[in-house]
């Protein structure tokens, strides 16, 4: 029986980004640290949550027109895009919420259209529209409880999407940084 050996893989060479070649093998060889990227993770801007409108907009319409192209059937195609227009107000009203509580102290008071009602009522008040809304539509059977959910999902899914695509479009380095740390 013959033992075939397989050969280590080649390992780069960074010279030039170790300082050039009058350096020893074993000091190459050695990891070097990355420069960090030149623009560092910022957090989430004030648009962010207008942006993310547009993209519920647009993927929730697809996605529904996907769900009707599958199932061929309104109800389903509309609980989605019901679910999916819950989704985004509900975003709405806790961006709202937030705007209210969550403002510096030495600020103006807050003016929006939703000023002269008081949290403890407006609140409530929502869950049990929402509730009351579920068990009429459910029982007049004009609501496909799992068409709703998924279009309620799918926006969740959206907005995960678009976070992660802010972080990574975060973390991308240019070209000529790139350059930089190999020496290119």
């Amino acid at each position: 029986m013959s033992k075939i050996t397989i050969p280590a893989p080649p390992q780069p060479t960074l010279k030039n980004a170790a300082g050039g070649s009058d350096q020893t093998k074993s000091q190459r060889l050695r990891p070097q640290p990355l420069v960090m990227a030149s623009k560092p993770l910022a957090p989430l801007d004030a648009a962010f949550l207008s942006r993310t409108y547009g993209t519920m907009l647009w993927f929730g319409t697809l996605l529904a027109l996907c769900a009707y192209t599958l199932t061929s059937s309104i109800l389903i195609t509309g609980s989605f895009a019901a679910g999916a227009l819950l989704a985004a107000l509900l975003l709405k009203s806790q961006e709202l919420f937030v705007r209210r509580i969550l403002r510096p102290k030495d600020s103006a008071p807050y003016q929006g259209w939703d000023a002269r009602f008081p949290l403890a009522v407006l609140l409530p008040a929502k869950y049990i529209l929402i509730g009351t809304a579920f068990a009429l539509l459910i029982s007049r059977h004009l609501l496909h409880p799992i068409g709703f959910t998924a279009g309620f999902m799918a926006v969740q899914t959206a907005i995960i999407a678009k976070i992660f695509g802010y972080m990574i479009v975060q973390r991308i380095r240019p070209i000529h940084e790139m350059n930089k740390v190999y020496g290119k």
